[in-house]
């Protein structure tokens, strides 16, 4: 007898949604370049592949340099991961403000870090007409006072 097994679903990688959104967004289409990058690394980082997200092989990789390109002296690849992150900072601002993800590249590094945004707790609005009294001292300190003044007058009377 043989039995049949159902194949498994294929896993859903919602971060992979969200870089395929931002890449298919207005701000993203009149920039292929910088599509064709946040592809190139956001691929390579979910695929666990980070060792390939240098700069000499997001050169070659991404914008067509040859294999002994010298990344000191074409700085092709810091410049657009800088162009990348700003873009991203406006979709994230803008466009994908409802967006559950985002997608952040940290200064100095070019491994995209993709992140459930948390927002923040609404704050309760106070109304205008309620006043808010300072705290009542307390009763340690209505001691101390009273034994100050006690103090005084005892001195007082001694003096008179």
């Amino acid at each position: 007898m043989v039995t049949r097994v159902e194949p498994s679903p294929p896993v859903v990688d919602l971060r992979w949604e969200v870089v395929q959104r931002v890449a298919g967004s207005a701000s993203f289409q009149r920039s292929p370049r910088l599509r064709e990058l946040l592809l190139y690394i956001c691929e390579r980082s979910l695929q666990n592949r980070t060792e390939e997200l240098r700069e000499q092989q997001i050169g070659c990789g991404v914008f067509g340099r040859k294999s002994d390109y010298n990344p000191g002296e074409d700085n092709i690849v810091r410049v657009e991961i800088r162009q990348l992150r700003k873009r991203l900072q406006e979709y994230f601002a803008n466009e994908g403000k409802d967006d559950p993800y985002e997608i952040l590249i940290p200064k100095g590094a070019y491994v995209p870090v993709i992140e459930l945004r948390v927002k923040p707790e609404p704050v309760p609005d106070i109304p205008a007409e309620v006043s808010v009294a300072p705290p009542a001292p307390k009763q340690s300190v209505q001691w101390i006072y009273l034994s100050l003044i006690g103090v005084l007058a005892a001195v007082c009377a001694w003096m008179w």
